[in-house]
């Protein structure tokens, strides 16, 4: 096995491989790098700990699409200079429509890794895929390396509330009151503040509202299966009234014939030992 220069290459070694065959393979990569020489290295790749499962869905998208990674950070961006403009709802509503869309086709191909996908874990994996675009970059050791899912972007992490700075419009007209400027300035840095986390929220609202649905259709769905099991259980215990009704007339025919056979038996054997008596048999 060959050494990695960095630690960079050795997670992404380790992480684009299988799930099942991470600690194996971290261990064989430990073993050769220390036989380097190179036992810092050595310790930091020890360090590496085996991702999550939702975690390993995200890298291996990397890994098997970066273009669609590479999307989602374009729309990031795009939707961070739109809201960092102080445009309203509706002008960035294209930029958030698309930011959207990266979000949801990144979180299908990473769900598609897994054999189960529940809505938690989908939602797990389209908020990686949100933080993600917010920091616009792989955190450390590197991209597709994720060890654990990234907690939700709060307005700050996605740069989408900017600072109070004036902007191009904010500045006061010659003559103007200090006192009067300076409110102007801080009434428009808050409109901006206050677009940019109508933006969010609303963004946030929509990925809530798309789980929502998809737990009503999942009840929806298992309502229809119980409804169903119920029916099959109602139809088995008719079935079982009935066997039993039937087992019950079937027992007592059963009864009479066994009492009339043990007759029949009995008279059988009574005319037989006539018979013998008759003959002179013993």
């Amino acid at each position: 096995m060959s050494v990695p220069v960095d630690l960079e290459a050795a997670a992404a070694a380790l992480f684009a491989g299988t799930r099942e065959d991470f600690i194996v393979a971290r261990a064989r990569l430990v073993k050769a790098t220390k036989a380097a020489g190179r036992a810092e290295l050595a310790g930091q790749i020890s360090a590496l700990p085996k991702p999550s499962q939702t975690a390993w869905a995200v890298n291996r998208t990397w890994w098997d699409a970066p273009e669609c990674i590479r999307e989602l950070f374009v729309a990031a961006t795009e939707l961070r200079a739109a809201l960092l403009g102080g445009a309203g709802p509706d002008a960035t509503e294209p930029a958030r429509a698309r930011h959207r869309a990266a979000v949801i086709a990144t979180t299908a191909r990473a769900t598609a890794n897994l054999t189960t996908v529940t809505i938690t874990t989908r939602r797990k994996i389209a908020t990686t895929f949100e933080a993600l675009g917010a920091l616009g970059r792989w955190p450390p050791p590197g991209p597709g390396c994720l060890p654990e899912d990234l907690d939700p972007p709060g307005f700050e992490s996605l740069g989408a509330v900017p600072a109070w700075e004036p902007g191009d419009g904010d500045h006061p007209e010659p003559g103007a009151n200090r006192s009067e400027s300076a409110a102007l300035i801080e009434a428009a840095a808050l409109h901006r503040h206050a677009a940019a986390r109508l933006a969010i929220c609303r963004e946030q609202h929509d990925a809530l509202l798309e789980v929502h649905r998809e737990a009503l259709a999942q009840i929806e769905e298992t309502s229809v299966a119980v409804a169903r099991a119920q029916a099959l259980h109602e139809a088995g215990l008719a079935a079982a009234q009935a066997t039993a009704r039937d087992l019950g007339q079937r027992q007592t025919e059963l009864d009479e014939a066994s009492s009339a056979y043990a007759e029949a038996t009995a008279t059988l054997e009574a005319l037989r030992s006539r018979a013998s008596a008759a003959m002179g048999r013993p």
